[in-house]
C-alpha cells in the first residue's frame, strides 16, 4: 500500500485526537522525505474523515461557517474540541 492510501485510511478508532493527530503526522512526514507534498485541504479532507461520529457536529460547524482551516489550526481546534467534549461528559 502507498503512503498516500495509507494516509487516506488512518482512522481516529479509539486513539485520543492528539495521538489520532500524532499518526497522520507520521504519514505526513513520510510523504514529505520522499518529496510528495499534500496540500493542506487534502490533509483537512482527510482528516476530517478519519474522525469518529461524535465529531461530526464539530466537521458540520466548520463546513456550515464555510472556514477554510490549514492543517495546522485543525489539530489546535480538534484538541481543544475533544477537552470540550470531556468536559461535557463529566
Amino acid at each position: 500500500m502507498s503512503l498516500k492510501e495509507h494516509l487516506s485510511f488512518v482512522t481516529k478508532g479509539t486513539f485520543s485526537v492528539s495521538d489520532y493527530l500524532h499518526s497522520v503526522q507520521l504519514i505526513i512526514n513520510e510523504l514529505v522525505l520522499i518529496n510528495h507534498l499534500v496540500d493542506d485541504i487534502d490533509l483537512v479532507i482527510v482528516t476530517f474523515n478519519g474522525l469518529k461520529p461524535s465529531f461530526c457536529e464539530f466537521t458540520t460547524s466548520i463546513h456550515i461557517k464555510n472556514i477554510f482551516l490549514l492543517f495546522d489550526e485543525l489539530l489546535e481546534k480538534l484538541v481543544d474540541f475533544e477537552i470540550f467534549m470531556q468536559c461535557d461528559e463529566h
